[in-house]
């Protein structure tokens, strides 16, 4: 499976960006990069960027706030994973400081459609998850990458919670249009194995 443009990072329920997701329309905001700290003195800041190529995020612009500000980006440089960015009004640091962690979103309907087998992470959230037999396991609460891939939290139906690869083993089938996601729980898998041994 390749995940498209916005990779984000423990997102969950609570996330502004997850909890406007519900209806999946046109106009709905989704994430695509945070503000960082200042870099220097004279306005330039670090930009978070969630998108599988960190620089397309620029093609986006203006992007916006939650508040519906819009920001004019020019890409300075680069810092490992980061962005160095002017933005168009900050002139020093104590600007730029009051950008920190800021998030910033386009429209659904700027991003490139998905193609099969392509998934935005953001579609994955509040999605069913059912196993093989189609039994009703839980939701996708949220989306996780710590740095070893991205992972599944499931709000399982008992009330407990569990996290899921997300690899073609443990999610072997992703429906958008049914709102399913097909899940191997990692000890169905293991018990599996056990019996194959």
């Amino acid at each position: 499976k390749r995940q498209l443009d916005c990779l984000f990072f423990s997102i969950t329920a609570e996330h502004p960006m997850a909890s406007s997701k519900t209806s999946r329309t046109a106009d709905q905001q989704v994430c695509i990069a945070q503000f960082g700290a200042p870099q220097g003195v004279r306005g330039l800041i670090r930009l978070n960027s969630f998108a599988e190529d960190p620089a397309m995020l620029l093609d986006y612009a203006p992007l916006k706030d939650e508040s519906g500000r819009a920001y004019d980006l020019k890409l300075q440089g680069m810092r490992k994973n980061q962005l160095i960015v002017a933005v168009d009004g900050v002139s020093d640091r104590t600007a730029a400081e009051a950008l920190t962690n800021v998030k910033l979103y386009v429209t659904r309907d700027q991003l490139p459609a998905a193609a099969p087998g392509e998934y935005y992470l953001t579609d994955l959230i509040d999605l069913k998850a059912c196993n093989n037999d189609g039994q009703d396991l839980g939701t996708i609460r949220a989306v996780h990458n710590f740095g070893a891939g991205d992972i599944l939290e499931v709000a399982l139906k008992d009330g407990s919670e569990e996290m899921v690869p997300f690899n073609d083993d443990c999610v072997p089938a992703v429906d958008l249009e049914a709102g399913i996601v097909t899940l191997n729980l990692p000890e169905v898998i293991e018990a599996e194995e056990e019996r194959g041994t």
